[in-house]
């Protein structure tokens, strides 16, 4: 029998094959750790843009004052409040590699409620904005894989189905 494929017979041995072993796991950890920190920042940061652009548009359209879109100018500035909180807070707490996993369903979970208040309020299912829980879906699927993908996807049903 080949030396390499014998196990270790001495107890030294044996603790520095287990030790090599806790070290790739923690290695692949720490690795798949950092990616999901780069992923959450980027989330983060795309957030931050499409609010900013949604509050540029907002804002000419008050200045534009027209009639129809009255009612939704109360709300609105609200709601992109709460989204730049969201944005602010998922940078500041994603340092922490033990909030990692809790900051993307939190994520996940947030989104949804904003989605489902746009979409509540205008129009509820016939709003123009049902079509937003797509990118709540990929937002999942591209942060935590699969799960995520069908964690977003049940929520944005029982969301949508609620309204």
């Amino acid at each position: 029998m080949d030396s390499k494929t014998q196990p270790p017979n001495r107890p030294r041995e044996r603790a520095r094959t287990i030790a090599g072993l806790a070290a790739q796991q923690t290695r692949d950890v720490t690795s798949e750790n950092r990616e999901l920190e780069r992923k959450l920042v980027i989330l983060a940061a795309v957030r931050v843009v499409l609010i900013t652009v949604c509050l540029a548009v907002a804002f000419v359209l008050d200045v534009l004052d027209i009639a129809t879109l009255r009612p939704i100018a109360a709300w609105k500035y609200t709601v992109m409040a709460v989204a730049y909180g969201m944005a602010i807070g998922l940078l500041v707490l994603v340092r922490w590699p033990s909030l990692r996993h809790v900051l993307a369903y939190g994520q996940i979970v947030l989104d949804l409620a904003i989605i489902s208040i746009v979409v509540s309020f205008t129009g509820g299912i016939q709003s123009i904005f049902t079509f937003a829980y797509v990118f709540c879906i990929l937002e999942g699927s591209g942060t935590l894989q699969r799960r995520g993908a069908v964690v977003a996807a049940l929520g944005s049903s029982l969301a949508l189905g609620t309204i």
